[in-house]
């Protein structure tokens, strides 16, 4: 073997052993980099590479060459190195490899969660050493046993593995694993070496803060940007269709179901693949639908769905069939196979309709081409399906935003640029509760003060919490309305019983929500789990299959159906599990791609003319010129700005909290104009929005209060095009008055009306799960809201943005 003596013969006799089992001829370049960087130095390490790229053996391989260092006599029990992963199936498949790496320096591996037997786990805590492998869920489960269970257990821990690192950048989960990451350094009283895995981050180094936040600067990051595979192959396949009206109004499938299926079918029979669907109901709609394509053509079904809420067991007997079996094989799926889920070679991948992000969609690119070697490219297919011109009523249809969008995300693919970490300010006042829960039950009891120390110190995920917020949390969990804990005679906390009931529920291990599920049960068999059990039909589809509703025992949380279903029926409708914010990048790119003339050669011939349909309608809009865009005959003036998500919700924000009745669209917001508050005056003769008072006089001059609203909007929508034209320049000057404030003064958004608190809480509700919510007050809910997903401080920077691009009026120059 032709290695270099500065990394691989530094390498433990027992690691070369294995590596000469498996046949390697040399290491891969982050596995080199990684040797020198974790044998040397104590500092935290992020390793940052593309899929199949050998990330894990980069981590594993140095850290099992220090065990086999390590003295036989041990100071503490428990484990040496803590391998967390977001998924349990990811688990079961990386304990594998690790497991096999370990046996040759007689280190013991385990895994340990919800699925795994007594029988494993009893073993382990007869011999406490080795690699242990968890989800942040199960660690939980630990710490809430007692403080001396956690020293048991990690007493002896070298250093924590956390693996799919990006998966849990800005995440509740992520939090959550902060948090327990940061109680296990203070119950032991030191540092643990932390080490990320990570296929794809944009700006790594912004995301040292989350490996270790008050020292991100000592992070090493290491970063692989070569490729060891051609160029990926892309292309893009866009389907037009005129629904039949009754979809419109029914649930039904559709047109472009059908149509999407057939290109489908054509496009993958005979391979092995994987298509990526954006939601559990897409998945169960096109694998039946593909299932049905096979039956009508006589040949054997090759496609099968695979989600979370199938049984462990259906998915994986997918997961293996497609690994080791010759025979071609197609799973659609949600996210559960974007992670590092071994299922062997993959031809193809699918993406239907838009991924959630540049990395996502990357890191399920990086599926496909991983067995031919370095000459073999990953495929990526995205399919979209567009509505006909006359059934196009919405803004974003108007201008194929959702088509633009997944444009935009393969065009920064092909760059490499990928989304920036979220920045670090969340209150995240849920998982806080959740924590301080945790804290009282690892203690038993415990003062308000050692709480605070404990979960909000600087080098905690909850630092950003002030002693004055934290003290209106605890008082409202000791309230009489909740009562979740209760303080003794010692100034000491304790749970309370009901606190007592809800930190004993296994459910309580998990920090997101965790809805009540119904088992999907047939001839004895679970199929999987459905969270609403009423909104089923007697016919339905459930694990690619036509089932039909025999009957639900809401006493035991049980769907009975039979094989005997019909062919019209639909699957479940599944809760969200929450979305993903685009990000400025690429509503960026998605602004470039309107603008530009030029034709991706990846596209079909039927998606070069949507595309340009799209930059028509984008131009007809007077998108392409930076002013505000007023759409009279829709009543509506549209605001095109094209930041991402998070900046557009906090001026949506900011300006329903100035009284407008706004829409938020990606990149653009629609205000709703309403004649009776802009053009009718008070009897002080000013207009109702006080914004609007320097056009008092004017409005009043033109239009006489007692006017009916009639021949108000026939003046306002008339053809005269001299009436259009100041009507365009009038209301313009209205909405630049709206903006104005926003530069200045944040005051009524941050009172938080009970409205305006509502709004906030739906669209947060769209994007997070936040379990315990419902125990905070308004006020806490509001700080925890504005915190999160929102940045005010960017709403006067943007309102200055849209008025520096926008025509000046006369107002402004004064």
């Amino acid at each position: 073997m032709n290695y270099k003596k500065t990394s691989v013969d530094r390498l433990s006799k027992s690691v070369l052993r294995w590596i000469d089992h498996k046949r390697w001829r040399s290491l891969k370049p982050i596995q080199r980099q990684a040797i020198p960087i974790i044998l040397d130095c104590d500092n935290d390490v992020l390793i940052c590479a593309a899929t199949a790229s050998g990330k894990t053996e980069a981590a594993f391989l140095p850290l099992i060459t220090q065990l086999t260092t390590l003295s036989k006599k041990k100071a503490h029990s428990g484990c040496h190195i803590l391998y967390v992963a977001p998924l349990k199936a990811l688990i079961n498949d990386q304990w594998r490899r690790i497991e096999d790496m370990c046996r040759y320096a007689h280190i013991p591996a385990t895994a340990w969660h919800g699925d795994v037997s007594s029988t494993v786990k009893k073993k382990f805590k007869e011999n406490l050493e080795g690699v242990l492998l968890i989800t942040p869920e199960s660690l939980e489960a630990i710490f809430g046993q007692s403080e001396e269970n956690v020293n048991l257990f990690f007493g002896a821990i070298q250093c924590v593995v956390i693996d799919e690192w990006h998966s849990f950048l800005g995440d509740v989960r992520g939090i959550h694993l902060s948090s327990l990451l940061h109680r296990l350094e203070q119950t032991l009283g030191r540092k643990i070496r932390r080490i990320g895995i990570s296929a794809t981050l944009g700006q790594p180094k912004l995301a040292r803060c989350y490996i270790r936040p008050d020292d991100p600067e000592q992070v090493k990051v290491l970063e692989d940007k070569s490729s060891d595979h051609q160029p990926p192959t892309l292309s893009m396949i866009t389907i037009s269709y005129n629904p039949h009206e009754e979809e419109f109004y029914k649930g039904s499938i559709g047109v472009h179901h059908q149509r999407l299926t057939e290109k489908l079918y054509e496009h993958l029979r005979g391979k092995k693949a994987l298509v990526f669907a954006t939601s559990r109901y897409d998945v169960e709609l096109y694998a039946h639908l593909l299932k049905q394509e096979c039956e009508r053509r006589k040949v054997p079904n090759e496609f099968f769905p695979h989600h979370g809420s199938l049984s462990k067991e259906i998915r994986e007997k997918v997961e293996k069939e497609i690994k080791k079996s010759d025979l071609p094989k197609t799973i659609i799926c949600t996210s559960t196979l974007e992670l590092g889920i071994d299922i062997g070679d993959v031809e193809q991948v699918v993406q239907i309709g838009c991924a959630r992000s540049v990395a996502s969609l990357r890191q399920r690119m990086g599926r496909s081409g991983r067995g031919g070697g370095a000459d073999t490219p990953s495929r990526l297919t995205c399919y979209h399906t567009v509505l006909e011109e006359k059934k196009r009523y919405n803004i974003e249809d108007i201008l194929f935003m959702d088509f633009m969008m997944s444009l935009a995300l393969m065009e920064l693919l092909i760059k490499k640029e990928y989304e920036p970490p979220p920045p670090k300010r969340s209150l995240e006042l849920s998982t806080l509760l959740h924590q301080i829960l945790s804290v009282i039950r690892t203690h038993r009891k415990i003062t308000k003060t050692m709480v605070y120390r404990l979960l909000c110190a600087k080098e905690s995920p909850f630092a950003g919490v002030s002693k004055d917020i934290f003290h209106q949390l605890f008082v409202q969990m000791e309230s009489p309305d909740i009562a979740l804990i209760k303080k003794t005679a010692t100034s000491e906390y304790v749970l309370a019983e009901a606190g007592e009931k809800l930190a004993s529920d296994y459910r309580f291990y998990a920090a997101f929500v965790t809805p009540v599920s119904y088992e999907i049960s047939c001839n004895g068999k679970v199929l999987g789990t459905v969270e609403s059990p009423e909104s089923l039909r007697n016919h339905l589809i459930f694990s690619g299959q036509s089932m039909k509703l025999v009957s639900i025992k809401n006493n035991t949380k049980t769907v009975f159906v039979s094989d005997e279903g019909e062919d019209e029926g639909l699957p479940p409708r599944f809760k969200s599990t929450g979305m993903c914010l685009v990000d400025d990048l690429v509503m960026k790119e998605v602004r470039c791609l309107y603008d530009s003339d030029q034709q991706p050669d990846y596209l079909c011939d039927d998606s070069k003319k949507i595309l340009n349909q799209a930059r028509q309608k984008y131009r007809a809009c007077d998108l392409h010129e930076d002013s505000l865009n007023i759409h009279l005959h829709s009543e509506s003036c549209l605001i095109s700005h094209w930041y991402g998500d998070e900046k557009n919700t906090s001026l949506w924000l900011a300006l329903k909290a100035k009284g407008w009745s706004v829409k938020r669209h990606h990149g653009l917001l629609m205000v709703e104009l309403d004649f009776s508050k802009i053009f009718l005056s008070t009897k002080n003769k000013r207009p109702l929005f006080s914004y609007c008072s320097p056009y008092g006089f004017l409005l009043d001059s033109r239009l006489k209060r007692e006017a009916p609203m009639k021949m108000i909007k026939e003046w306002v929508l008339g053809e005269a095009s001299t009436k259009n034209n100041q009507l365009h320049t009038l209301i313009k000057d209205v909405y630049k008055m709206a903006l104005l404030p926003l530069l200045i003064d944040l005051n009524a958004l941050s009172k938080g009306t009970d409205d305006l608190l509502k709004e906030m809480q739906r669209f947060m509700g769209s994007f997070t799960q936040k379990k315990f919510h419902h125990y905070l007050t308004k006020e806490l809910i509001f700080e925890d809201i504005k915190s999160s997903q929102i940045d005010l401080n960017s709403v006067p920077k943007i309102a200055a943005d849209i008025l520096a691009r926008s025509a000046k009026s006369s107002l402004i120059n004064r």
